[in-house]
């Protein structure tokens, strides 16, 4: 009946992180009786680490295990972009290309031994370019990226993390209805992922979509110093 079909609703909605957990622990149990109990443990750990991040565990027959860590890469051109902040160009092989999906990703980068430090993407994910463009700070700590001239190499890994997940949260009915105005906000270096996003396309800015009545429209607001702070100035018009 109808009253029976919305408790079990109900239930099903108040029990969800419980029947998540059940489901984690069977594929941990098929894949430990699959003798892969190494990979798995270490899956398991970060999945309890970051229960959202890392909801998957990969097959041992994944692309991605058999891949190496680091990837040789050449820096293509190191140019300034305002005050304080370095545009760079960086030839990429086309395993990490391959797996760049989602603006908002990022890779690990680092020369020698060296510690690795994190930076976003940001141009737009695409298999034919062959390069990736970021958008980085001038600090200590990013130092030998930023100094670094054009021809020489350093160490970079695979893309990393689910990038933004537009489709999930602006065209399907997860806020209740499809998402119209999108408001984005960016301080320096922190607009290369979004620009990542608009480059894309996959905001479909100025379209009306399938599932929606109104076309989207979106906001950038970039915080900066003074105008010459102002990050990929260059590129706002375009974006218009």
């Amino acid at each position: 009946t109808t009253e029976t079909s919305y408790h079990f609703y109900i239930f099903i909605m108040q029990r969800r992180q419980q029947i998540v957990q059940v489901i984690f622990l069977f594929y941990v149990v098929a894949d430990m009786l699959s003798f892969n109990s190494a990979r798995v443990a270490r899956s398991f750990c970060q999945s309890v680490r970051h229960p959202k991040f890392n909801s998957r565990l990969y097959s041992t027959n994944s692309p991605v295990e058999s891949l190496p860590e680091w990837f040789p890469s050449e820096i293509l051109s190191n140019e300034r972009d305002g005050e304080t902040l370095r545009t760079i160009r960086i030839q990429v092989d086309p395993s990490v290309q391959n797996l760049y999906s989602n603006p908002g990703q990022y890779v690990k980068m680092k020369i020698g031994d060296s510690k690795p430090s994190f930076f976003a993407i940001a141009s737009a994910p695409s298999t034919e370019s062959g390069e990736f463009f970021f958008l980085v700070k001038e600090s200590e700590s990013n130092a030998f990226l930023t100094s670094i001239e054009k021809g020489a190499k350093v160490d970079m890994s695979i893309p990393m993390g689910k990038g933004f997940q537009v489709e999930e949260y602006l065209d399907k009915y997860k806020m209740d209805f499809p998402t119209c105005e999108v408001l984005l906000f960016a301080c320096g270096s922190g607009l290369a992922p979004i620009a990542a996003a608009i480059d894309s396309g996959k905001l479909q800015l100025k379209t009306t979509g399938y599932m929606s009545l109104f076309e989207r429209k979106a906001i950038l607001y970039v915080g900066a110093k003074t105008p010459n702070h102002l990050p990929l100035r260059h590129r706002y018009e375009e974006w218009e």
